[in-house]
């Protein structure tokens, strides 16, 4: 993303990796350190994170049942329960069902939606040009429903939807919110 000018280039690029994975980042109790040197971005869970800080605010003034959608981003909680409709990329509306106390992100994955959007998700899955797609994935937070939807932009198109279950979420394919 650096080098195609989409993220500022802060540090010297002789002094670091261009790709990083999962093992190079460490995290314990209260802190995180990199292993390599390598750039990270919160780019994937930052919008979920405020979604989630915005729940907290809003439970923390006794509101018993709520949403918050933060344009892709979304998490219901209480009795709330919301039908669930995402924009296809070619306008096109997908019913996919309804959601109650969890929450849903989405993202586009692929070439084509870089002609259409200038943001894009980086990795194998979507650089191939085989996973050109808007992908959802529900999970208990939104925070991590965010993150996921990157994941799952990044992985082999095949192995999705496992992948993104053993990370504590679930691709949303047509239909499938209770």
């Amino acid at each position: 993303m650096v080098r195609w000018g989409a993220l500022p280039d802060h540090n010297n690029a002789n002094e670091r990796i261009d790709i990083g994975n999962a093992q190079d980042i460490e995290i314990r109790s209260g802190a995180v350190r990199l292993r390599r040197a390598v750039l990270v971005t919160l780019d994937g869970i930052a919008k979920g994170f405020a979604v989630d800080r915005a729940i907290a605010i809003l439970t923390g003034h006794g509101m018993s049942s709520g949403w918050v959608n933060a344009g892709g981003d979304m998490r219901v909680y209480g009795a709330k329960r919301l039908e669930i409709v995402r924009r296809e990329l070619d306008g096109s509306l997908q019913p996919l069902g309804y959601l109650q106390n969890g929450a849903l992100a989405s993202s586009y994955a692929g070439t084509q939606c870089e002609k259409a959007l200038p943001g894009r998700m980086v990795g194998a899955a979507a650089e191939s040009g085989d996973s050109d797609s808007v992908i959802s994935v529900v999970a208990r937070r939104a925070w991590r429903a965010d993150a996921l939807t990157k994941v799952a932009g990044t992985a082999v198109v095949g192995e999705r939807s496992a992948l993104i279950s053993r990370l504590g979420g679930a691709l949303v394919q047509k239909r499938t919110l209770s």
